[in-house]
Parts: C-alpha cells; structure tokens; sequence
C-alpha cells in the first residue's frame, strides 16, 4: 500500500478532529493530569505529575511521526471548540495495509458518544485512503472502551490474556477489527 496522509481536520456533524498544533500542549496537560487516576490503569505512558512539559514533547514527536506516516493523531474539539480528547492512528502497518485506533475523552465529556463518532469519522477516512484493516485494542475492564468498536459493529477477533504489564501487573487485551470488505456493516447514530 503506498503511504497516504489523512486529513488534517476531519468534521463530524458535532465534533472537529485536527491534528495536533503545539499551542494545544497546556490543555492537553491539564487534561491529562485532571484524569490521572482513570487514565493509570490503561495508559503507561501517564504519572501524576504530567504536565505540559509532557504534552508538548507528546505533540512534537507525534507530528514528527506525522510527517514520517507512522502515526496520525489528532485533537477532538466540540463544535464550540472545547477540547474533549484525543483520537489517533499508531501501529501503522503499510505494507499490510493495517493501523491501531486509540483513544481518550476527559472524564466530563464521557457518555456522549464523542469518542464513537470521531472513531466513526477516523475509519471512514482510512478506508478512503485504502486501509484494509483497522483494529481497537482495550482492557477488558475498561468498559466504556470496549463498548466503542461493539457499537461500530467491529468484531471481537481476541482475547489476549496477561497481555501488558502495566502498573505493577499483567493485563488482558482485547482485539477488534473491521475489514474495508466490511466497512457497509459499520453503524453509528448521533
């Protein structure tokens, strides 16, 4: 598959996603920090005093990785431009035609459907630039995580018992997948 760059903003009938710009590192430390305890279980690369020293080294390594097609990711905003999150493409696999969605919604935005309609959008856009293959990685504790590719009609493909070792201990891993071939199964409603 020969490397294509996404959008650079996608928009959704109630969210924008675009990707990152360094002047985002203060409210994406904020936001990190503020959902710490959430974010510990399932995110190693989180401690407690993240900040926007961190966040800014994470937006400036992910547009450099940007500029290189090894990830994309993006800011979620509402339509009053509030940022809610962050929704990316890593484990980019050309040759295969592959990627790895991941995704985080501060805690107060949670519940709404945010993280499933800009997934939505961030599919639709690697399958129009001829991904085959797209997969979700979650705990399986974490529910709200993995009820986002169970309501875009992803399939369940695994379960990864003692997977990761995060925070002191093993953690299972589940994978779901949609093929472009299955892409007309997909559903989503605002």
């Amino acid at each position: 598959m020969e490397k294509k760059f996404p959008s650079i903003e996608l928009k959704t009938p109630r969210l924008i996603l675009k990707r990152h710009h360094v002047s985002e590192s203060h409210i994406m430390g904020q936001a990190v920090r503020k959902n710490y305890a959430r974010f510990l279980l399932i995110f190693p690369w989180v401690h407690e005093h993240y900040g926007s020293d961190d966040a800014l080294k994470f937006i400036e390594n992910s547009l450099i990785q940007w500029d290189r097609a090894e990830m994309f990711d993006f800011s979620i905003y509402n339509q009053q431009m509030e940022y809610l999150g962050n929704v990316g493409v890593h484990t980019i696999r050309w040759e295969h035609g592959r990627a790895e969605i991941g995704y985080w919604i501060k805690q107060e935005f949670e519940g709404q459907g945010h993280v499933t309609e800009a997934v939505y959008a961030l599919i639709q856009e690697l399958f129009s630039m001829g991904f085959n293959r797209i997969e979700i990685r979650c705990d399986p504790e974490n529910e709200r995580s993995k009820k986002i590719p169970e309501r875009l009609g992803m399939q369940l493909e695994g379960h990864f018992h003692e997977h990761v070792f995060q925070q002191g201990a093993y953690r299972d891993t589940l994978v779901y997948a949609l093929l472009r071939r299955d892409q007309g199964k997909m559903s989503w409603h605002v």
